[in-house]
């Protein structure tokens, strides 16, 4: 198979990208993409470009929507990457210079804007599992709040019940303890169903 040129990139994770070979005009667009997972570049598909309602073109991928307009070209890309490695630019402004002046403002601006976009995305998604980890942490303090709480009425019926057998010679005591019981039980089946 030819060597295929690549066009753009568009990062999912640290680890996997998509690539995008080439855009195919005709009646319904196209867009001939690949995976790309830790290096190894799965086989090429073809995806049919749609537009939002805005305007804004996309495709879809594993049912999700890959908006264009955030794919970086690859030009851009490589640069990037090759930020990676120099290690004398230690701080972002650094970076954000350095590429200012190799690619152009208006290019890096663009670069700094997606990945600004996709932490702060993150970062929501970040939030909301933990506020999910939060309500089942508590969930789980009340089931066992609840256990043990309905396990402390248990050993006081058991105690009630022996004392309603030990007290079978005072009759109004033994009605008492029983009605007091009888109420306990339907409590107790009312919060159980």
């Amino acid at each position: 198979m030819n060597q295929l040129e690549v066009k753009a990139y568009y990062p999912v994770t640290m680890d996997i990208v998509i690539v995008i070979y080439d855009v195919i005009y005709d009646i319904d667009d196209k867009i001939m993409f690949a995976w790309d997972v830790c290096g190894k570049v799965k086989k090429p598909r073809y995806s049919k470009v749609r537009c939002e309602k805005d305007g804004r073109s996309y495709f879809k991928t594993y049912n999700h929507k890959i908006y264009v307009d955030e794919c970086l070209r690859a030009d851009y890309w490589a640069e990037g990457l090759n930020m990676l490695y120099i290690d004398r630019y230690t701080d972002l402004f650094d970076i954000r210079d350095y590429l200012d002046k190799k690619i152009g403002t208006k290019e890096s601006d663009e670069i700094y804007d997606f990945m600004e976009r996709r932490e702060e995305e993150f970062n929501k998604k970040i939030k909301a599992l933990e506020d999910y980890q939060k309500d089942y942490d508590m969930l789980e303090e009340r089931n066992g709040n609840y256990a043990s709480c309905l396990d402390r009425i248990e050993k006081h019926l058991d105690y009630i019940e022996e004392l309603i057998s030990v007290s079978r010679t005072n009759k109004t005591f033994r009605d008492k303890l029983n009605n007091i019981l009888s109420n306990i039980h339907e409590e107790i089946n009312d919060l159980e169903g």
